[in-house]
């Protein structure tokens, strides 16, 4: 298990030759000492590498050696600030484990426990009081984590937060726009949680809002009307929005997003860069027309994979767009019964309505901006 991360470098190598495989008896020492039972020498190789480096990541350590006691030092010197911990095995007092691992970091600027089983309210609460310097935080599908937890993230200052398969809902975010969170978040992902679209709407009416970059996949109660208080309060400060697989129950029978919701971002979001409408069945042809007339000179990438109320002849109306601008140079289509590979083919060949564009090879989702959601 340890052994890839041996061949990392000859200063790594030197460090852990001695505690994986002769482990030998060692103690930190604290005035207000408190010991731990972990089943891996994880801390003690934690304690000499965070010296060394600015960034930390352990993955998928499986225990396999006898519980060792130790008692950890804080060392307030400590230059990490960036540390991934996803889907760890620890269990003995999980809670106690993190807390420690993350004491060890006082200047931590980037955390992500995506997936990390030992992830409660307790550890939020304790980043939200004993991290001021903390600006990104991924805790996405944290089945522990609950309304209280993310309620308690209200007196950070985060840039960025990623709650994806989360259980939190409209009360929780309410009180997120409500704190000092509300006034420093830029970047917030929701995509598969209980939250609504109401709800998401008026906690960014109520709050002082900067979002820039807003992922609603898989929300339910997501409308016209949502969408539209959405692109008024954010404005022209929305870069990243995604709208796909959203859900109408909740609302009304007949309610939806339909080409008024793109109306309204082409309106009032003319800085979009990325926009994602995947399987959205309200859009059509009408919003390819509006998009490519639109002033949003800065998009670079439409997502509308599954619209199938977009027939493959209107998809040569963004040609307009990229003509005028020329920065438009992703467009997602395709799962919908009218589109097939001979459509696409002939929509780019020579005298295809995008001649001079390429079929990708649909392996993997190209990094737009040298970013990703996940950034």
């Amino acid at each position: 298990m340890y052994f890839p991360c041996l061949l990392l470098s000859k200063t790594i190598h030197k460090i852990m030759i001695p505690i994986v495989w002769k482990e030998p008896p060692i103690r930190f020492t604290q005035q207000s000492s408190r010991s731990l039972r972990t089943t891996t020498p994880i801390l003690t190789l934690f304690q000499k590498l965070h010296r060394l480096f600015s960034n930390a990541t352990f993955c998928n350590f499986q225990p396999k050696y006898a519980p060792l006691t130790i008692t950890p030092s804080v060392h307030t010197g400590c230059h990490i600030k960036h540390l991934f911990l996803p889907t760890t095995t620890v269990h003995h007092h999980p809670d106690s484990i993190l807390s420690d691992l993350l004491a060890l970091c006082p200047n931590l600027v980037r955390i992500s426990l995506r997936g990390n089983p030992s992830v409660t309210d307790l550890t939020l609460s304790i980043l939200a009081t004993n991290r001021p310097m903390l600006r990104s935080l991924d805790i996405s599908n944290c089945a522990r984590v609950t309304d209280v937890g993310v309620g308690a993230l209200h007196s950070s200052r985060l840039s960025s937060l990623a709650l994806v398969g989360v259980a939190t809902s409209d009360q929780s975010l309410a009180e997120l726009f409500n704190g000092v969170c509300g006034t420093s978040l830029r970047a917030l992902r929701l995509a598969n949680t209980l939250v609504t679209g109401a709800g998401v709407a008026l906690a960014l009416v109520n709050g002082c809002c900067r979002i820039e970059v807003l992922d609603l996949t898989g929300c339910v109660g997501v409308d016209d009307c949502v969408v539209g208080k959405i692109a008024r309060t954010c404005g022209d400060r929305l870069r990243w929005l995604s709208l796909a697989h959203v859900q109408v129950k909740m609302v009304k029978a007949d309610g939806g997003i339909s080409d008024e919701s793109v109306r309204a971002l082409a309106t009032w979001c003319p800085n979009l860069e990325v926009l994602d409408l995947g399987y959205v069945g309200g859009v059509t042809g009408v919003s390819l027309k509006i998009i490519a007339e639109s002033p949003m000179e800065r998009l670079v990438s439409l997502v509308v994979t599954g619209c199938i109320g977009i027939p493959i002849e209107e998809f040569g109306q963004l040609a307009l767009l990229r003509q005028k601008f020329g920065n438009l140079s992703t467009i997602t289509i395709g799962d919908c019964p009218g589109i097939n590979d001979y459509h696409i083919s002939t929509l780019i060949s020579p005298e295809g309505w995008l001649a001079g564009w390429k079929k990708g090879s649909g392996q993997k989702e190209p990094k737009l901006l040298n970013k990703s959601w996940d950034d």
